[in-house]
Formats: C-alpha cells, structure tokens, sequence
C-alpha cells in the first residue's frame, strides 16, 4: 500500500555522519523537506554509486531547504567502515557527508515498504516527505537498477512549487523554467 499523501513513518536510527555516530530522528528535521534514500548493502558498487552521487547532490538539496538521509539493514559499524573505506575496496573513499543510517531491526524499511523480506535488505527506494511530514513522492526499483539524482531534484523542485499555489500544475518532464 502506498505511502504517498500519507504521515510519514517515524525514523528513529542510529547512524553515521562523517565520523559522528548518533541517532537520527525524522522529528528532528520536522519543517524541512526530506529525501529519505534506502539503498541495500553496504561495500557494493552499486549502493556505492548512487550514495557517492546522493552526497554530491546534498549541497543542491540544501539549498532548496531539503535534508537527505540515507537508510540500510547494515549496521552502525558497517556503515562507518564502508564511509571511511577506499574506493579500491568497494568504499566511499573516506566519508560521506550525508547521514548513513543503520536499520538493524529492518523496522524502518517494514514501515516504509521496502524491505525485500526474502532477500533480508532494503530496495532501491526513494521518498519525498513536505515539511508538514506527508509523504509526496515513492518510488522503488529492483536491486540491479540505480536511480537519478537528476530526476530527485527535479521532483522536489515541482513538489515545492506546487505546495503553495494549489493551481500549479508540474506536466509531464515539466523542468524548473517551465511554467506550472
């Protein structure tokens, strides 16, 4: 069942940011806009690609008001190894400069609906949340497939122009200097 139009699930996680660990709270962001990427293991390439290039984008999310965190089944431990690992071994190359959490119990990804249950990990999923709280945006590929960051930004841009003008309306491949 969808999310979308929804309060967001709680995010209570202990994570890492750069050497920091800590427990990260959705409440904590409470006002903002949030991009919530589940990615499913650790010291992939894959997972690795789309994280590096999620980080690359945070500095642009800031400046549209957005945080971004980043959510697997690996633990605190795991996740503080593969930031502070090389790219040579499957690593971030020593630090990500977004917060990496850890969701051990995988109650996080049940609550979202992204747990591959079988598989015991998180899809590739992505989630918008206004700073209302409200899920506005759910998306979910299969593990061999990565997403754009391009089209992440260009979702929260239309979701933020349409938030205060209920006229709006984003068309399809609709771009920021489009008209709405």
């Amino acid at each position: 069942m969808s999310l979308v139009g929804k309060p967001s699930p709680d995010i209570e996680l202990e994570g890492v940011l750069c050497d920091e660990v800590r427990v990260f709270t959705l409440a904590e962001l409470s006002g903002r806009w949030v991009l919530l990427v589940f990615f499913p293991h650790a010291f992939t390439g894959l997972c690795g690609s789309e994280v590096a290039a999620f980080a690359a984008l945070a500095p642009r999310l800031a400046e549209l008001d957005c945080a971004l965190l980043a959510i697997s089944v690996d633990s605190r431990h795991a996740l503080r190894a593969w930031a502070a690992a090389g790219t040579e071994v499957g690593g971030l190359g020593g630090g990500c400069a977004i917060p990496l959490l850890a969701d051990i119990t995988k109650g996080t990804c049940r609550d979202f609906g992204v747990l591959d249950e079988r598989e015991g990990v998180a899809l590739r999923a992505t989630f918008l949340v206004d700073p209302d709280g409200t899920v506005v945006h759910a998306s979910a590929n299969a593990r061999p497939v990565g997403r754009s960051t391009i089209e992440a930004v260009r979702l929260l841009q239309a979701f933020r122009l349409t938030r205060g003008n209920p006229e709006a309306r984003c068309r399809a491949d609709w771009q920021p200097a489009d008209p709405a």
